[in-house]
């Protein structure tokens, strides 16, 4: 799939489209963010609060958002580009993103946003996206891996792999080693890169099945397929906070639930009633309150807090909900299982070679070998 940089098909070779230069741009930032930051003082709302009084000063700093197009990543979005963040969303819709991109400029008054093409389903397309970013030469101080899917049908990626394990947490383990470089050349003294991964308390229903993590042979279900790529998530970002804390790698990883949101992605939950061009779509207020769904803005609080807060920077391998830590199960902290978790999914996305060079890989460590070739044919 090609990638695209806001309307301009591939950004290989490098696209036309204008991207504001933050050096020459300064002045303007600065003014943006003191804005914001009396905005966010007059204006504050539940779920938002603290992680906007928190926001560390963000002059030139870049983000990367998968999934920025709606919902919490929209959310996210809006809120990070108010603090003075250059913003790229990451997004399969390209179409979407370009009218996200309008209603985040419009709301936050900063125009360094942009939309690049991603399909996290694909690993050619994450490939592709990583390497449209590094051509452009933008510093990334921050990834927020935000997207997901939840509870659909079985269905496998272009590569194979059962839909929710392959998106939710395959690609991004991709994606983030594709731009672990970046991150780690664009840390500064008392200012270390971030990496923040959306789980879900979900996580708690999840078991990662090393002989079946695709649902080959055992019995498809939907909810579990959902917590076993939770679990992924975090212990992912529990496993990578380790590798960069031990090499002393200037990259925070910390995970999160987000709450229940009234997003997108819960279509697959109440289709009926909160399908919007159905007769009884009015029902989509009363499930809403009956379920206490968070709005965007509020399931967003966390990711912002995590993405840029001054409180968060230097800390690293926590799980955090409603912008403070918390407590996952015993299974997302143990770190045989992120250790293994690991090693499978660096040979199953071949990366290796990407990750050797940071010595993150599995095979650097003393006394492991790769084990995914004991398990079952994946993509068969």
């Amino acid at each position: 799939m090609a990638i695209a940089a806001t309307c301009i098909g591939s950004l290989l070779p490098r696209p036309s489209w204008r991207i504001p230069n933050s050096a020459t741009r300064l002045d303007e930032f600065k003014f943006q963010s003191m804005l914001a930051r009396k905005v966010a003082k007059k204006n504050c709302r539940k779920g938002l609060c603290r992680a906007m009084q928190s926001s560390s000063s963000s002059s030139q700093r870049h983000v990367i958002i998968t999934g920025g197009n709606t919902g919490i990543g929209k959310a996210t979005a809006t809120e990070l580009a108010r603090q003075g963040m250059a913003v790229t969303i990451a997004c399969r819709n390209v179409e979407k993103g370009k009218q996200a991109v309008a209603d985040i400029i419009r709301e936050s008054s900063n125009p360094s946003v942009r939309v690049m093409e991603l399909d996290l389903a694909s690993f050619a397309s994450i490939r592709q996206f990583a390497a449209g970013y590094l051509h452009l030469g933008l510093p990334l101080n921050s990834l927020v891996n935000n997207a997901g899917v939840m509870a659909c049908p079985q269905q496998y990626t272009v590569d194979g792999f059962e839909y929710q394990l392959g998106v939710n947490h395959l690609g991004h383990f991709l994606l983030t080693s594709l731009l672990l470089g970046k991150l780690k050349s664009c840390a500064s003294p008392g200012m270390k890169s971030r990496v923040v991964v959306l789980a879900s308390a979900a996580e708690r229903i999840g078991n990662i099945d090393f002989n079946d993590l695709n649902y080959k042979s055992r019995s498809y279900n939907n909810w579990l397929a959902y917590g076993q790529s939770k679990l992924a998530n975090c212990l992912f970002s529990l496993e990578l906070s380790r590798r960069c804390t031990s090499l002393g790698i200037p990259v925070t990883s910390n995970s999160m639930h987000p709450g229940i949101v009234d997003t997108e992605l819960i279509r697959y939950v109440f289709p009926q009633a909160l399908d919007r061009s159905l007769p009884f779509s009015g029902l989509r207020p009363v499930v809403t309150k009956l379920l206490g769904l968070k709005t965007p803005k509020q399931g967003a609080s966390t990711s912002v807090y995590l993405a840029n807060s001054s409180e968060m920077e230097g800390l690293t391998g926590g799980y955090y909900e409603d912008s403070r830590k918390a407590n996952p199960s015993a299974r997302a902290t143990d770190t045989e299982l992120s250790f293994k978790l690991w090693a499978v999914s660096e040979e199953l996305t071949n990366t290796t070679d990407i990750l050797e060079p940071l010595q993150l890989s599995a095979r650097a460590s003393q006394g492991v070998s790769m084990i995914s070739h004991r398990l079952t044919n994946f993509s068969s």
